[in-house]
C-alpha cells in the first residue's frame, strides 16, 4: 500500500496556547489543521496520477486517493495519511498462474516486463506519490500553520 503520513509533534509553543482553551476544542483545531495540510498533498497526488500516469489507470488512482486518520496516535500528536483506498479490485492484477500484483506499486517503483517476474526493471518508475510529497511538503506545512492560527484566533475571540 502506498501512503504518505503527516504527523505534527514537538510544538511546545502551540501546546502552551492550546492549554488556554478547552481540550476538545484544541484537539479539533489541530486535527482540522493537519487534515487541511494533507489535502494539499492529496490534490497534488491526484493531479500527478492524472498527468504522470494518465489514461484510465491515472484517473482510477486519482479517484481512490483518500485522507485517513492515522491508526496509532500517541498523546500530543495528530496524524493523517494520504493513501490509496484499500481493497480496490481494479488495482490487483492476477496472472495466469495465480500470482497477484498490486498495480500502484508497479507504477510508483517501476517493474519488470510481463512474464519476467524478478527480472530487470524494464518499465521505469512513474513516481506520482513521492513527487507530490516532495514538491508540496512546505506548502502543506504552511497551510497547516495558517489553518491552526486562524482557528485559534476564532476560538480565543469567543472567550
Amino acid at each position: 500500500m502506498i501512503a504518505i503520513s503527516i504527523k505534527l509533534e514537538g510544538v511546545e509553543n502551540l501546546d502552551r496556547k492550546l492549554r488556554r482553551i478547552e481540550l476538545n476544542s484544541a484537539k479539533k483545531i489541530v486535527r482540522k489543521g493537519v487534515r487541511t495540510g494533507a489535502k494539499v498533498i492529496q490534490m497534488a497526488e491526484k493531479q500527478n496520477a492524472e498527468s504522470v500516469v494518465g489514461g484510465d489507470m491515472g484517473s482510477l488512482l486519482a479517484k481512490h486517493t483518500i485522507i485517513k486518520a492515522a491508526k496509532r496516535q500517541m498523546r500530543g500528536s495528530f496524524g493523517v495519511s494520504v493513501m490509496l483506498r484499500p481493497n480496490v479490485e481494479e488495482f490487483v492484477h492476477t496472472t495466469a498462474d495465480g500470482q497477484k500484483h498490486y498495480i500502484p506499486n508497479a507504477i510508483e517503483y517501476g517493474h519488470a516486463a510481463p512474464g519476467d517476474a524478478g527480472g530487470e526493471k524494464t518499465v521505469p518508475a512513474m513516481s506520482f506519490v513521492r513527487k507530490a510529497q516532495d514538491e508540496n511538503k512546505q506548502k502543506a506545512l504552511d497551510t497547516t500553520d495558517r489553518q491552526i492560527a486562524r482557528d485559534l484566533e476564532i476560538e480565543w475571540s469567543k472567550r
